[in-house]
């Protein structure tokens, strides 16, 4: 009898440990979809800075705790893979095809923030473009969700664009740069009035009431992070390239606010 106990004992010693390492073999795949915040534009440099992103920047001197970089040091023994499909410009009738190519990497972990450049071309009559912003971004989580029925979705609403707009003002330069780059133009250009950019405030904030409604219908796949809607940006985390996109503070407080060490 103690002999068969010792031969028990010892196969599940040893078989423990080749059941990790066996499942450590699968490179964990995490994947970001949307527009260039996601990029990490003009963090740093004039243009992408991909390693720089809140979602899967892995730059070698560490500048940007971002998702990757925290899922890469929780997932030991296990090799982490990032497929970054975000482009500057991208709008979510664009997220569909991002999805299709991010799916081929059969991704475990996806990031998604798209709407900015969605809600910085509506104007009064917006209710239409919300509704087929919906259904696009509801059409790329049920693909997702399909393909791998485990897979955790990290959903970002739209970061405050009108609190960017009273930082923006407070620093010398950043109006001109609003006005020769064309950005968000209903709420940042020069000859906005004050009852424009209230409007643009309340379809901003309708966009992101939609998100949150969209996210709470999958939420055993899908965490919606509502706090990055109002967080408090400071100065230091706006780029001073175009006073619009995060800088590297920026990213870390962004990942800071939505990284949840649970959720992998």
């Amino acid at each position: 009898m103690h002999r068969l106990m010792l031969i028990f004992l010892i196969t599940s010693v040893t078989w423990l440990p080749q059941q990790a390492r066996s499942e450590g073999e699968k490179p964990y795949i995490m994947g970001s979809l949307g527009d260039s915040i996601s990029a990490g534009f003009n963090a740093w440099r004039y243009g992408d800075n991909r390693e720089l992103s809140w979602a899967g920047g892995l730059d070698p001197q560490g500048l940007v705790e971002s998702h990757a970089r925290r899922l890469k040091s929780q997932l030991v023994g296990r090799d982490l893979v990032v497929v970054n499909e975000a482009f500057v410009g991208a709008e979510v009738r664009q997220l569909p095809r991002q999805a299709a190519r991010l799916l081929k990497a059969k991704p475990d972990y996806v990031t998604i923030a798209i709407g900015a450049n969605d809600v910085c071309t509506w104007y009064e009559d917006y209710l239409p473009k919300l509704e087929s912003y919906k259904q696009h971004l509801t059409q790329v989580i049920d693909r997702l969700i399909e393909a791998n029925p485990k897979i955790k979705i990290v959903l970002l609403p739209v970061p405050s664009i009108p609190l960017m707009y009273e930082l923006g003002l407070k620093r010398s330069g950043c109006q001109a740069k609003w006005d020769t780059m064309g950005v968000c133009k209903p709420i940042l250009a020069a000859d906005r009035t004050p009852q424009q950019r209230q409007d643009f405030t309340a379809r901003f904030e309708h966009l992101n009431q939609t998100i949150g409604a969209i996210a709470a219908q999958y939420s055993i796949n899908v965490r919606f992070v509502p706090e990055i809607a109002k967080a408090a940006f400071d100065d230091s985390m706006i780029s001073p390239l175009d006073c619009f996109h995060p800088s590297i503070e920026g990213h870390n407080f962004i990942s800071d606010l939505s990284f949840d060490p649970t959720w992998y």
